[in-house]
């Protein structure tokens, strides 16, 4: 129950730290875009997945552009400012999106997986390149929890500092590469936390305080 009440109050730290302006009504938002030079090994479909504070569960949609000319158009009415994950086979992308904002994506099916290879206009066209730039830069830089059921708070504790550290440290690296705008770092720390709080929620000790 501890658990629960802990990822909860992290969700809420979250909503409110890491949104921006919170609209009385949702407002509809759009992602829509196309893919090019298709090959035999470029994925056929998309999926694309939403957060909702008032869904049991966080919301998916499936679309295949092979259907529709390799162009895709989707619509969601959102409440505040988050990201939107897009899958592209094993690909995957984060956008931020506003309320009421468009986004358009131009995915090259031979490149995608390249710097370059999503180009992307719209709202916040800046900040989703500099995300997908923080995707790729950050692949693989946290380090599993080395725990179990009979791991004590007292192990677990460093291992999920030292990943908060670790992630810090390569977002000072990246900002000195890249430059990303104030958008794009605050996203990124507050993936930071999340992913923090995913570790705390994971750890089956006897307490969940850390």
């Amino acid at each position: 129950m501890k658990k629960c009440l802990l990822f909860f109050g992290f969700g809420l730290l979250l909503i409110a730290g890491c949104s921006g302006p919170k609209p009385l009504e949702p407002q509809r938002s759009v992602v829509a875009g196309e893919i090019v030079n298709m090959t035999e090994n470029t994925p056929n479909f998309l999926e694309f997945y939403t957060d909702n504070p008032y869904a049991d569960r966080r919301q998916g949609i499936t679309v295949w552009p092979e259907e529709t000319g390799w162009k895709f158009h989707l619509e969601r009415d959102l409440l505040f400012t988050q990201d939107i994950g897009v899958r592209f086979g094993t690909h995957y992308m984060a956008l931020y999106m506003n309320p009421g904002d468009s986004v358009y994506l131009t995915i090259d099916g031979r490149f995608y997986r390249r710097e370059g290879g999503v180009e992307f206009s719209g709202d916040n066209a800046e900040t989703n390149r500099q995300l997908r730039q923080w995707l790729r830069f950050s692949r693989g830089i946290r380090l599993p929890l080395d725990i179990d059921n009979m791991t004590t708070i007292e192990a677990v504790r460093p291992q999920i500092y030292a990943n908060i550290r670790l992630y810090e440290d390569s977002l000072q690296s990246f900002i000195e590469r890249y430059a990303p705008g104030p958008e794009a770092i605050d996203w990124i720390r507050c993936e930071n936390v999340f992913s923090a709080a995913n570790d705390i929620v994971m750890y089956r000790g006897e307490d969940a305080y850390l």
